[in-house]
């Protein structure tokens, strides 16, 4: 795979990470609150009991907090992407993977003491779409 190819998938995974971050932000206001309302709805499974959600102060603020946090993140990412990968892939690849990883092991362990088993499931979608070009970034190295 070539610094090209990686570049755009983990764009893509970066794009992935804005969009829910956008989605989380957009939960602030009644009118477009339906796309974490469903997400929700199939993270706590099963789905259907969701339907009612009730929005508290409380948890509009968390869910714009995260919202935030996840727009900068994927924002990092693609700036990474944009500027060191082509420099740097392994210093790149390096911080990428140790954030995602960090992430993944505490969103997954919360989300399973939650209990949300179905977004750990998500989890390891969302993990995949970033291993799969960064694993890459060393063997794209060996044939340089």
């Amino acid at each position: 795979m070539n610094i090209q190819t990686i570049s755009f998938q983990l764009k893509f995974a970066s794009a992935v990470v804005i969009v829910f971050g956008v989605m989380c932000l957009l939960a602030a206001f009644p009118i477009t609150r339906f796309a974490l309302t469903l997400t929700a709805d199939i993270i706590f499974w099963p789905p259907g009991n969701m339907s009612d959600i009730n929005f508290a102060p409380e948890a509009i603020l968390l869910s714009t907090i995260l919202g935030g946090v996840m727009i900068g993140w994927g924002a990092m990412f693609w700036m990474i992407t944009t500027h060191l990968l082509p420099k740097e892939p392994l210093l790149a690849k390096s911080l990428m993977l140790k954030s995602i990883l960090i992430w993944f092991t505490f969103d997954t362990i919360g989300s399973l003491l939650g209990p949300a088993p179905m977004n750990a499931l998500f989890n390891i979608l969302f993990l995949v779409i970033f291993l799969v070009p960064l694993l890459q970034i060393r063997m794209q190295q060996k044939t340089t």
